[in-house]
């Protein structure tokens, strides 16, 4: 009998992945690349129809590559980054290109109109913070990157686009307009627009909050589960992509809450890291909490009636693509030879064994953005402390692992807070997964083991393909995901340089506390 085989789109920033899967693994898999359009003032869009395109690309290659198979494709299912906004009229026509989240272009606005009034408590008004966080339970940054700000900014700068729109969709709603016709958006998704009410009576679009920033409720999708059947593809669509006209959509979620799932982590409590240029750690959990003081709280997950909580963090793997550029150059040369990128970071992962642990005292820290959390300061910078004649490049190195670990360390000292559920073990993804120098120096600075799945760039599209399994029926809880994965190595944590990594950690710390004043003085 032939397995039920499903295909999961995962629209990422600059590359689209789409695999076909069944309960048993990856059966293919198939990628395009996807171009940002850096405009300028912080502004950074994407080609609608280059989305389009490369969704049909890659369904009809996973198709034509599995004829075999073809008849048994039962399901697909989307995830995307997040707080992207493309506004479509009732045809499902783009009206403009998508503003991704990278997008900072409403930062004007957002100070303006959404976050004007005194006092402040952390860039926010105190009563329009308060009512944030009763009815969304978080509250929106003033970097304009969410989706309340672009769409604001869309109402302030291009009204004629506004009153045109018939909705403002995010990438992954996109993909599902595309594949049924149909104007919906997942529970996360919405999660995190800070438009929503999120109290567990009402998980819909908040009136009062559309009506406090003179927003149309209506130009917003319908809310929906992620496991939710959405029906039939459209014949147009069936007949774009090659795929039997009787497959059926599931919602699917954001990258963040697939990614989550997709490492494995499914427990309340069960901590994951993922570590990319910038990237979190987290864990499921049965209900909200929030850490106002470290910028950390919950948001929906991809499993219906649960929540993530979220320690989000701006640089970690970015940090070493900064050093990687000063010691290599932009030009990937390293004098007379010609290394390419890849051949870089394994050079970088060489040399960092060649500095004992804790770097010879040297701290690095990785705040080279500003930073979201644990600490919400956007004026924090990078600092190489302690440095001496006798430090050479291969410290340096180190002491940039070791601050991703540090800061992460922080993160996850947060987030255990909240879910009073200590853990012992980490599951890793993203692009720092693939050293096993990192993996180990990160095992030994949070003194917890860490679990590294085999194909961990994987991990959002497996995320999104456990949700249609739960959806079709096929697997009837989310723990079965971990037949999808396969566990790559483990790395234990070496008990020998307990002492010197706490002491280093308060270190790393204490750095903020009494650098804090400086750098804001500096970069206000």
């Amino acid at each position: 009998m032939m397995l039920k085989n499903i295909i999961s789109v995962d629209l990422g920033t600059t590359e689209i992945k789409g695999v076909l899967i069944n309960k048993e693994g990856i059966v293919d898999e198939a990628r395009a690349q996807c171009k940002l359009q850096y405009k300028g003032s912080g502004r950074v869009e994407q080609d609608p129809d280059e989305i389009k395109q490369n969704i049909i690309k890659i369904i009809r290659k996973l198709v034509e590559n599995n004829q075999d198979k073809r008849k048994n494709i039962i399901g697909i299912t989307f995830t995307s980054n997040m707080q992207g906004i493309l506004p479509v009229d009732n045809t499902g026509k783009p009206l403009m290109n998508l503003i991704t989240w990278l997008d900072t272009r409403a930062a004007e606005v957002t100070k303006k109109i959404i976050l004007k009034g005194w006092p402040k408590v952390s860039g926010i008004p105190l009563l329009k913070l308060l009512k944030f966080l009763r009815i969304t339970g978080g509250a929106p940054g003033t970097d304009g990157k969410n989706t309340l700000a672009k769409t604001v900014w869309i109402k302030e700068e291009k009204i004629d686009i506004y009153n045109s729109t018939y909705k403002l969709l995010d990438t992954k709603d996109y993909g599902v307009f595309l594949a049924t016709g149909k104007f919906i958006t997942s529970i996360d998704m919405a999660y995190i627009t800070w438009l929503m009410d999120t109290r567990e009576n009402v998980m819909n679009w908040s009136q009062n909050l559309c009506d406090a920033f003179n927003l149309d409720i209506n130009k917003f999708p319908q809310i929906k589960k992620s496991t939710e059947n959405l029906g039939k593809i459209t014949e147009k669509f069936a007949n774009a992509t090659l795929l039997p006209t009787n497959v059926e959509v599931i919602n699917g979620s954001g990258d963040l809450l697939t990614s989550a799932i997709g490492s494995g982590a499914i427990l309340n409590g069960q901590l994951h890291a993922n570590i990319g240029t910038a990237g979190w750690v987290g864990c499921h959990y049965e209900e909200r909490t929030l850490d106002i003081a470290h910028y950390s709280g919950t948001i929906a997950s991809g499993i219906p009636s649960k929540y993530l909580i979220l320690c989000k963090q701006e640089t970690l793997g970015g940090a070493l693509d900064w050093i990687r550029k000063i010691i290599f150059g932009d030009t990937e040369s390293d004098g007379n030879s010609e290394l390419s990128t890849k051949e870089q970071y394994k050079k970088i992962d060489e040399m960092v064994t060649k500095s004992p642990c804790g770097a010879n005292q040297l701290i690095f820290t990785p705040w080279l953005h500003g930073e979201r959390s644990p600490i919400n300061d956007p004026y924090l910078r990078g600092q190489l402390f302690n440095i001496g004649m006798y430090h050479n490049r291969a410290d340096i190195l180190r002491a940039v692992y070791e601050s991703v670990a540090f800061n992460l360390r922080w993160g996850i000292e947060v987030v255990e807070k909240q879910s009073k559920m200590p853990q012992t073990c980490v599951n890793i993804i993203g692009g720092a997964s693939k050293s096993d120098t990192w993996c180990q120096i990160f095992a030994d600075i949070w003194q917890k083991e860490v679990i590294r799945p085999k194909r961990p760039q994987m991990a959002s599209a497996l995320g999104a393909a456990c949700i249609a399994l739960i959806g079709f029926g096929i697997y009837q809880e989310f723990s079965e995901i971990n037949k999808l994965i396969k566990i790559d190595k483990k790395f234990t944590p070496r008990k020998t340089h307990i002492d010197l990594y706490d002491q280093l950690y308060e270190n790393f710390k204490n750095l903020y506390d009494r650098n804090k004043k400086l750098f804001y003085d500096i970069n206000h």
